[in-house]
């Protein structure tokens, strides 16, 4: 339930180009946060994303350096 929230909220975001906030939660210390951040800006198709995705791929959570070299790829 938790992560659907999350997920709405970071979806909300994304729809109203606060493209920055999530860029921004990629640096939260919650794994699941950043994890939400890289996936909902990997989503909204932004050239903005790009840069801090390339970032992500030197987090400590190697889920979601994982995550993010799908999502560039992709």
């Amino acid at each position: 339930m938790f992560e659907n929230q999350q997920t709405n909220q970071f979806s909300e975001i994304a729809s109203s180009k606060g493209i920055e906030k999530l860029i921004q939660a990629l640096e939260d210390g919650d794994w699941r946060i950043r994890r939400l951040a890289a996936e909902t800006l990997g989503k909204t198709g932004d050239p903005k994303a790009v840069e801090p995705l390339i970032q992500a791929l030197e987090d400590n959570d190697s889920i979601l350096r994982k995550l993010a070299l799908k999502l560039l790829v992709e």
